[in-house]
């Protein structure tokens, strides 16, 4: 009779979070859904008001889309790890090319502080 950790090599590895890890999860899911919210709810005025229309909505979409990625990070899914880098990447991109240079700062170092801790995660994802 074989074990569950013989037939299955990342049953042998204990999943448990690193507190970092899901703070940070949680922190993401906080803000990104208030950051949704209020980029569709203004729909460019408010602190977007010199931004362009798309930009806003864009951004908006991006943060709700991100906030699905962060509960699958928090279900132990890669996809989800990979969706928030590319989220982030996007967002920051946009940022960048309407003029929101602390934007798309704050939205890359988000980027890579998340991919610092994923690290420390990535084997027990699946």
């Amino acid at each position: 009779m074989t074990t569950q950790a013989e037939t299955n090599p990342k049953a042998a590895l204990e999943r448990r979070r690193l507190f970092i890890y899901k703070a940070f999860l949680l922190l993401a899911i906080l803000n990104n859904g208030f950051l949704a919210g209020y980029c569709m709810l203004v729909r460019g005025g408010g602190l977007f008001a010199h931004v362009p229309h798309w930009a806003a909505l864009t951004i908006g979409g991006l943060a709700a889309v991100t906030v699905m990625f962060a509960i699958a990070a928090l279900a132990w899914q890669k996809w989800g790890i990979y969706g928030m880098t590319a989220a982030g990447v996007a967002a920051a991109g946009v940022a960048a090319a309407v003029k929101l240079i602390p934007a798309a700062i704050i939205f890359a170092v988000g980027t890579a502080v998340l991919l610092l801790i994923a690290r420390h995660q990535w084997q027990r994802l699946e």
